[in-house]
């Protein structure tokens, strides 16, 4: 990475009309460079008038802070019981940055500017849930799961948060569903831009896609006040089991190779969540392997399979690693629904070279499932069982794919 992050300070305000949230940032760098943009969130209704702006400008800060490496202190409004949880996911974020970059740098002390009281929160005992949804499968299933566990679902889409892959994820999600709710945000673009331009990280097709770590995080932190102005007791995240559970422990620092997909950040941040505002975020799919969701989607509702979008550069690019999963997924269901730019076909021999290296295991993504897919292991029937997550609702009772 070129240079880090020297200083950052955000500020969020709410429109006159309530439908827009404005996040104005300024980040000051090594080389004495500085950043100074925003980004505004536009609503499809007037919001709540409880929504707390503190929790967003908390998000905001930690997101800014570990992907530009900020070395100094982060300032958090909230209240003390909260800051164990906020320390978890900062600690978390910084991990997986610090690995992928090379680097090692850490945050200053964590401080509370407002020690604000934990707002006392009515038990919420209704069903109504926030999907977030994005035109891929873990959203669909995800939304399967809650209606048939009679859930009352909003779904939700942010249009402009990737900017490589939005247009065709809105197309996807319009085909998908019914009605979804969509927050329009713009100026995300120049944050990535920035982002990419000081760091290898980011950016660099097809083995660097332009998502920033945290990503999820202001996705989640967004939607919460669509969430809170329908009464929602849930905000649905889906993240399945080898984006949950794919961590490493390196000199007995865990690292989440998935960032906020993975439960290092995402269990925290819900805990948090449900202090700050009595909204508890989770994954109803968190106990499934990629291919048992993918591969229930083929085979169960193939018309529905065949509008998804998910390769992160806007279509099927056919070039990465995601694309050749599903190209791999798909030869083992027999079927032949995404329509792939360039056959994923010629990146078989580097997937193999890779899968017969002695540390596969670490280092190749969703190895278990690959090493069934190429047909190295023949039994992998885990990947086909679903686990119970813990952070899986107690009214959810169907849980399995039928």
């Amino acid at each position: 990475m070129t240079k880090t992050a020297t200083s950052v300070s955000t500020d969020v305000s709410l429109s006159a009309g309530r439908d827009s949230i404005t996040l104005k940032y300024s980040i000051g760098f090594t080389d004495a460079t500085k950043l100074d943009e925003q980004l505004i969130a536009s609503y499809p209704t007037a919001l709540a008038q409880s929504i707390d702006l503190a929790i967003i400008k908390n998000h905001f800060d930690i997101f800014l802070s570990q992907i530009f490496l900020y070395a100094g202190r982060i300032v958090l409004s909230c209240s003390e019981d909260e800051i164990p949880f906020y320390s978890q996911v900062i600690k978390a974020l910084y991990a997986i940055r610090n690995y992928e970059e090379s680097t090692e740098i850490h945050p200053g002390d964590l401080v509370v500017a407002d020690n604000i009281a934990v707002p006392a929160h009515s038990q919420k005992t209704n069903t109504a849930v926030m999907n977030l949804v994005s035109g891929g499968k873990d959203s669909l299933v995800s939304d399967f799961l809650l209606t048939a566990n009679g859930a009352s679902v909003f779904r939700c889409f942010i249009d402009g948060l990737n900017v490589a892959s939005n247009s065709s994820e809105l197309d996807a999600c319009l085909a998908l569903f019914k009605k979804v709710e969509i927050i329009k945000l713009s100026g995300f673009e120049a944050l990535v831009v920035a982002l990419s331009s000081i760091s290898d990280c980011y950016g660099r097709p097809p083995k660097r896609n332009y998502i920033p770590r945290g990503r999820d995080i202001l996705t989640i932190s967004l939607a919460y006040p669509l969430a809170a102005t329908f009464g929602c007791s849930y905000i649905s995240h889906g993240c399945e089991r080898d984006l949950w559970e794919n961590n490493l422990n390196v000199d007995g620092i865990e690292i989440p190779l998935h960032d906020s997909q993975s439960r290092l950040v995402i269990e925290p941040l819900s805990q948090q969540m449900d202090m700050g505002t009595g909204i508890h975020v989770f994954s109803p799919i968190a106990g499934m392997h990629e291919i048992y969701v993918l591969s229930w989607l083929l085979n169960r509702h193939p018309d529905l399979a065949g509008k998804l979008q998910s390769c992160f550069y806007g279509e099927w690019c056919g070039e990465c690693t995601k694309c050749l999963r599903y190209y791999l997924i798909e030869k083992y269901c027999d079927c032949n629904l995404f329509r792939f730019k360039k056959t994923p076909e010629a990146l078989l021999p580097n997937l193999y070279h890779q899968l017969s290296l002695p540390d596969a295991n670490r280092n190749v993504r969703y190895c278990k499932e690959l090493l069934y897919l190429t047909g190295v292991h023949q039994h992998e029937s885990e990947l086909f069982t679903p686990i119970r997550s813990q952070l899986f609702p107690q009214f959810f009772e169907r849980w399995e794919l039928e």
